[in-house]
């Protein structure tokens, strides 16, 4: 937070750690929430026949008709409450699978099918689930349009659902990402992990089709190099190194926006037209010139080194005069040195 308020940000924009609990696969963890929050227990089943949704889509109809609660002991509404309330706290298609529960009870051998279940969803939230890894299981979720993985433990991206959109993995470990390409991806958040150098090649080569991409606060310190992978990207509209070691460099905003010119977002920040204006003249010999002024100009005067002091209070009796004596004592001894000086400076005068 302290950072943050040095770099003039929100202090209520905190970093969230991933959660030290034990941890699971993503297979693990889609079973956990859909237990805690739907009452359903993923079973490894087909479905029933292969005119099972047909039956299901009969049965759901049946029981709207009855107005009633068909198949489970559990009051209506009981289980689909929490997930209402909450709304798309975990997915945005709870409420629709939280009906089909209420109808047809969360222990109906359809509803429980991974057969089932794991096409049906097509947003999916799982922050803070001590996720480890992206096991083969996503590959079920066909359907698939939009997940969140933030504030886990994941290392490194080694698969993704095949007709993911959005990826948000904020807060995580990742180092490295080995998934196959992914031409469906137009979103990707990997702010506050450990990429680096490699990251935007790594990027490029498994995602072309990007819109946005939000690497803030990562270890990248390579700009030429960033520059020449994301120029990859044609598509390429947001992008965000907000906070990572490259931003520091000189001239590091003109510079990408004049490698990659198509971008509108540059860090949260829309590109001007007069930034536009500036990378047309941005050459490699103005660069040089006025790096070449800056040491023309010579080292600035430099003040006097400061004196650090290390007070240990012991006791809280006195203190004020503990200190005012220090004090009055580092002004004396400045006034005989620069008494010392004038002095050496009149004898040495003609």
């Amino acid at each position: 937070q302290a950072a943050r308020e040095a770099l003039g940000q929100s202090p209520s924009l905190q970093v969230v750690m991933p959660p030290t609990c034990e941890s699971r696969c993503f297979r693990d963890a889609f079973a956990h929430v859909l237990l805690n929050r739907a009452g359903i227990v993923v079973k490894a089943t087909p479905l029933q026949q292969d005119v099972a949704q047909n039956l299901m889509e009969q049965e759901l109809a049946l029981a709207t008709r009855l107005d009633g609660f068909a198949g489970d002991s559990i009051k209506p509404g009981f289980l689909a409450g929490t997930a209402k309330k909450e709304g798309g706290l975990w997915s945005e298609d709870a409420e629709e699978l939280m009906d089909m529960v209420d109808k047809l009870g969360a222990r109906h051998p359809d509803l429980t099918s991974d057969a089932f279940l794991k096409p049906f969803f097509r947003d999916l939230r799982l922050p803070e689930l001590s996720i480890r890894e992206l096991d083969s299981d996503v590959a079920k979720f066909t359907q698939l349009t939009s997940l969140d993985v933030s504030r886990n433990q994941l290392m490194s991206i080694d698969r993704l659902p095949p007709k993911l959109r959005s990826l948000k993995a904020y807060n995580n470990r990742i180092a490295n990402i080995r998934c196959k390409p992914l031409p469906s991806l137009r979103f990707l958040g990997l702010g506050y992990t450990e990429l680096g150098n490699l990251g935007p090649d790594q990027v490029v080569t498994r995602f072309p089709n990007l819109l946005s991409l939000d690497m803030s606060y990562t270890k990248v310190t390579d700009l030429p190099q960033a520059v020449s992978c994301l120029q990859s990207l044609p598509k390429l509209r947001h992008l965000c190194l907000a906070g990572s070691p490259v931003c520091l460099l000189p001239h590091y905003r003109l510079k990408l926006l004049k490698g990659l010119p198509q971008l509108r977002l540059l860090d949260g920040a829309t590109v001007t037209e007069a930034e536009v204006l500036d990378t047309r003249l941005l050459t490699a010999e103005a660069v040089e010139a006025v790096e070449e002024a800056s040491l023309l100009e010579g080292p600035q005067p430099q003040s006097p080194p400061p004196i650090r002091l290390k007070v240990q209070l012991l006791n809280f009796v006195g203190v004020r005069k503990l200190l005012d004596g220090v004090v009055e004592s580092v002004l004396a001894a400045r006034r005989a040195a620069a008494e010392a000086a004038a002095a050496g400076c009149a004898r040495g005068a003609p």
